[in-house]
């Protein structure tokens, strides 16, 4: 296996490509030299830095799902983190944190477990964690429970209740075009349900296939 260490640095688009579909390709090796890239491209788009990813949803928790399955990564990690900048050792600190395994423990130096922070979704934040998740690994249960709070999106009783069920409509709508197994798991998800859910499920996979048809998305195969 090559070492993180000496992958080259992905170019921008691979880093996009990489964050999005890790689950059908994986390629650990990128996780290290993705920093300094995804440190570049956040300054550069959105003025802000990786550390600022601490306290958003999303990355944190892929890097997090990426160390938890490579445990020569997190060795890797280990090695390196010193050398770091200190921007790139908070956030990826931040990501040893949820990643829960021995491995990331010893890392941290500690021997409790600690939060993943995948607990309850009351924020939009945790559905962001959720698709991170996915997109590290796959795994079909981090959309269904994108999915049980889909009848949020219309409680207007709630304003801070709507937002995040509102969220959790866009994000399941964004990624159900842009990956065939969410598109499936809402299909299915759809069949399952009634009411509102099924409504909002039915509207949701039918304009993924409408979407995916006009402009195919650059998934891999």
């Amino acid at each position: 296996m090559v070492l993180s260490s000496q992958a080259a640095q992905p170019s921008p688009d691979e880093l996009q490509s990489w964050l999005t579909y890790y689950y059908i390709k994986p390629r650990p090796e990128l996780l290290l030299p993705s920093l300094a890239v995804m440190d570049r491209e956040l300054q550069r788009a959105k003025r802000r830095s990786l550390s600022d990813q601490v306290g958003r949803g999303g990355m944190r928790t892929f890097y997090a799902k990426v160390l938890a399955q490579n445990d020569k990564i997190v060795e890797d990690v280990e090695r390196q983190l010193p050398a770091l900048p200190p921007g790139q050792q908070e956030f990826i600190t931040e990501a040893l944190r949820r990643c829960g395994t021995k491995a990331c423990l010893r890392v941290l130096k500690s021997d409790v477990p600690l939060p993943s922070g995948l607990d309850r979704i009351t924020t939009p934040n945790d559905l962001d964690d959720r698709w991170g998740a996915f997109f590290a690994t796959g795994d079909a249960k981090y959309v269904r429970e994108v999915i049980e709070i889909l009848d949020l999106a219309e409680d207007k009783a709630d304003p801070t209740v709507l937002v995040v069920g509102g969220a959790a409509r866009w994000s399941l709508t964004s990624n159900a075009y842009q990956h065939k197994r969410v598109l499936a798991i809402c299909e299915e998800g759809a069949r399952a349900s009634s009411g509102t859910r099924k409504r909002i499920l039915d509207e949701i996979v039918s304009r993924a296939k409408v979407e995916r048809v006009k402009k195919p998305p650059a998934e891999p195969e």
